[in-house]
């Protein structure tokens, strides 16, 4: 099966594309793996600093006819990925499989490609659950159900809330997906009835097609199979410890494969204890070159 990786960025998330890439590029195991970046708003310079870290760079477009574009095209450029991602055969049509990652994701264990591409043998969906032992808040009251629920009632309807409320949240920032999968006709067409359905753009519009994948994995029974949270760990949900590397914050400290800078966590700094020495902690951004740069510093210490 030909398999690429496809990302996509403007200009705001460029510094987070780069650490994507060049996580990608630190395994030789993973070279012979196509990358693809799909431009969501990027100009002349920003595209030069990528060209050398991927195989292409399209232009995405706004592949869905609905009310608000003309305010998003104005506006909101990047939301195109929004739009983009539910028709990524039709970017890449001489494609078996498509791996899609977040430009805010990077990659610290190569097995978080390649098992990406083991599992798709058994399904042609893949993906990670937002649910892990160590994400607290769904350990404690009913509220994030209720947020849940309120999302999919503002997008898709009451109807279609009441059957997805209690249902673990699919992030659809890491997946990979056969070109022949039944989901992405469906996905295509539940993301476009909810962008027609949308009469203004608030916080809720950026996860328009993430409750549209959700929607379909679930009330259409399509064939997926999960990998656990370290394949497409959320930084908003739990932060990891270190031990060399960064490892799930719970036993047995697994190594987490693919880091995911959700929401702020992207642009603060952080305080991570160390499971080195009892005690101790670190402080540091949780970006790909911060995380090499305390790599390195904690080795030049030893």
């Amino acid at each position: 099966m030909k398999a690429v990786i496809v990302t996509g960025c403007n200009s705001g998330y460029l510094p987070f594309a780069q650490g994507l890439l060049s996580s990608l590029r630190q395994f030789d195991q993973l070279s012979d793996i196509p990358v693809h970046v799909l431009d969501f708003g990027l100009d002349s310079e920003d595209r030069a600093k990528l060209s050398p870290l991927c195989e292409s760079i399209k232009t995405a477009e706004w592949d869905i006819e609905f009310p608000l574009r003309p305010e998003w095209e104005e506006k909101y450029p990047g939301f195109r990925g929004l739009t983009a991602r539910p028709f990524l055969p039709r970017y890449f049509p001489e494609v078996d499989v498509l791996l899609w990652i977040d430009s805010d994701v990077w990659v610290q264990d190569p097995r978080g490609i390649h098992d990406f591409l083991v599992a798709i043998r058994k399904a042609p969906c893949v993906c990670v659950l937002e649910q892990d032992r160590s994400y607290r808040r769904y350990l404690f009251g009913a509220n994030t159900w209720r947020v849940q629920k309120a999302r999919y009632a503002g997008l898709y309807g009451d109807e279609i809330a009441e059957k997805m409320a209690f249902r673990p949240i699919i992030n659809s920032g890491v997946f990979a997906m056969r070109r022949d999968a039944p989901q992405w006709e469906v996905w295509q067409t539940t993301t476009e009835s909810g962008l027609k359905g949308m009469a203004e753009t608030d916080s809720e519009s950026i996860f328009v097609e993430q409750c549209a994948f959700n929607i379909v994995s679930y009330l259409h029974s399509s064939p997926l199979c999960f990998l656990p949270a370290t394949y497409n760990w959320s930084l908003w949900e739990a932060l990891p410890i270190w031990a060399g590397k960064l490892v799930e914050p719970s036993p047995p400290f697994d190594v987490i494969r693919n880091i995911h800078m959700t929401g702020p966590t992207k642009r603060q700094v952080h305080k991570i204890w160390s499971l080195e020495k009892s005690g101790a902690f670190h402080e540091t951004a949780l970006d790909f070159d911060a995380v090499q740069t305390l790599k390195e510093s904690l080795s030049a210490e030893e």
